[in-house]
C-alpha cells in the first residue's frame, strides 16, 4: 500500500488519464443546473447524487455497466442541493404502455421548454445523454458534448424516434431549483447511499463488483459473445467509473468545509483512499484505452489489469469503513 503523501503522485503518474467527464448523465444536468443559474459544483452534485460512489460491472464486463441499474433513483436525491430533479419520464420501448408514455413525453417535453424549464434526457445511442435546445411540432434539437473532440454538437431528432433508437429507453426530465436542505442531511443521506451501495449484495455491484470484472476478464467465453463487451468494455467502464471515484474524492474533501466538521481528518483519509481508487482506475483505463485490438487480452494483460482492480477494491474497502466511522458520528 501506498504512503498517503503518495496519492497525488500515484494520478500524476498515469499515463493515459481518463477524462473528468465521462458520466454525461451528470454532465448533462450539470449543464441544466449551470443554465438555472444555481452555484453547484460538480463533485457536490456527483457525491449527494450517489453517482460518485456507484460502481456496476455487468458480465463480460458490458459497455452498460454504468447504465445497467436503477440509476433513475438518483432523480430523487438531488433537492437536498437546492436542485430538484425529481420530475421526469421514463419508459422501455418494450414497455406495454410504451406509446401512452411516449406521448406523455412528447408534451412533456414540449410544455417545459416552452416554460423555460432545463431539460436533459436519453438515449440515441451514442450520445446516451443530451440537453434539449428545442422543439416543433415535427422533433426536437437536443445538445451534447463530443467527448473525443471536445465540442458540442447539436441534433435534431423526430418525434417519431423518441425512445426507438439503440436499446430503447426513453427518458426526459426537467431541472428546478428547489429550497434544498441543510448540508449535515445531504452528507448523511450521500453516505448512507454509499454504504448500501459498497455492500450491496449483487455480485455485480459496490466492493463485489472489482471481483465480477477481474472474473469477467478472464472469462473469453462471455467476451467473445459480444464484441462491443471487449476492449470498449473496460475501456469504458474504466474512464466511467474512474470519474466517479475523482469526484468521490474531491466531494469527501469539501465536507468538513460544508460542516464546519471536527471530522476533517477522517474526511481527509477517506478522500485519500478514493483517490487510490481513483488512480487504480486510471491505469486500468490506460491498459485498455480506446481503439485498441478488439482481440481478446492475453493473460498478461489479464494479470496486469486484475492487480490494479484488486488495488482499488482494497482501497475502496478501507474508504468505506471509513465513511461508516464518520456516518456513525455524523
Amino acid at each position: 500500500m501506498a504512503d498517503q503523501e503518495d496519492v497525488p503522485r500515484l494520478a500524476n503518474e498515469v499515463q493515459c488519464r481518463p477524462r473528468m467527464d465521462c458520466n454525461n448523465h451528470l454532465q448533462m444536468v450539470q449543464g441544466c443546473v449551470d443554465r438555472l443559474g444555481v452555484d453547484v459544483e460538480a463533485a457536490w452534485l456527483y457525491g449527494v447524487a450517489g453517482h460518485a460512489f456507484m460502481i456496476n460491472i455487468p458480465r463480460g464486463v458490458c459497455c452498460s455497466g454504468p447504465s445497467a441499474w436503477d440509476w433513475h433513483l438518483i432523480c430523487e436525491r438531488t433537492p437536498t442541493i437546492g436542485v430538484d430533479t425529481s420530475e421526469y419520464v421514463l419508459s422501455w420501448r418494450n414497455d406495454c404502455d410504451f406509446q401512452r408514455r411516449k406521448d406523455e413525453a412528447i408534451e412533456f417535453t414540449k410544455a417545459k421548454h416552452a416554460a423555460g424549464v432545463p431539460l436533459y434526457g436519453a438515449e440515441f445511442g451514442y450520445p446516451e445523454w443530451y440537453m434539449v435546445s428545442g422543439t416543433s411540432e415535427q422533433g426536437f434539437t437536443y445538445v451534447y458534448t463530443n467527448g473525443l473532440k471536445r465540442t458540442y454538437c447539436t441534433t435534431f431528432r423526430t418525434w417519431e424516434d423518441f425512445g426507438t433508437i439503440d436499446v430503447g429507453i426513453l427518458f426526459v426530465g426537467a431541472v428546478r431549483v428547489s429550497e434544498g436542505t441543510d448540508d449535515g442531511r445531504a452528507v448523511a443521506d450521500a453516505l448512507d447511499f454509499a454504504l448500501a451501495v459498497g455492500h450491496a449484495d449483487e455480485e455485480q455491484m459496490g466492493l463485489r463488483a472489482y471481483d465480477a470484472w477481474i472474473t469477467g476478464l478472464g472469462d473469453t467465453g462471455a467476451l467473445a459473445e459480444g464484441p462491443w463487451n471487449h476492449p470498449d468494455g473496460t475501456t469504458y467502464n474504466a474512464g466511467f467509473w474512474y470519474d466517479c471515484r475523482a469526484r468521490a474524492e474531491q466531494f469527501l474533501r469539501l465536507c468538513p468545509k460544508r460542516l464546519s466538521s471536527k471530522l476533517e481528518p477522517e474526511f481527509t483519509r477517506a478522500a485519500e483512499e478514493y483517490a487510490r481508487v481513483a488512480a487504480a482506475l486510471a491505469e486500468v483505463h490506460a491498459l485498455f484505452p480506446y481503439g485498441m485490438s478488439p482481440d481478446l487480452p492475453s493473460p498478461e494483460l489479464v494479470a496486469r489489469t486484475s492487480e490494479h482492480l484488486r488495488a482499488a477494491r482494497e482501497a475502496e474497502t478501507r474508504g468505506l469503513d471509513i465513511l461508516a466511522g464518520i456516518r456513525k458520528a455524523l
